[in-house]
């Protein structure tokens, strides 16, 4: 991963409304960061392995999941 500053995160939380309040706090304290969101945890998983290799996730270095 790249040393740079991260412009996105991913933010995996199957409920439509914690993944709202998380995203709006968030974006609150770090508005320049890009919000990737998911509500599956495989399709998360999913999206990581098609992008690893791709350099797409070069800029992704948080990683926000729900684990309740």
């Amino acid at each position: 991963m790249s040393n740079s500053s991260p412009n996105s995160y991913l933010l995996i939380d199957d409920d439509n409304i914690d993944q709202l309040i998380a995203s709006k706090i968030i974006k609150k304290e770090f508005p320049s960061l890009e919000c990737i969101p998911f509500l599956d945890g495989e399709k998360a998983s999913e999206f990581i392995e098609e992008n690893i290799n791709s350099g797409k996730l070069d800029k992704v270095q948080i990683i926000i999941v729900d684990l309740m």
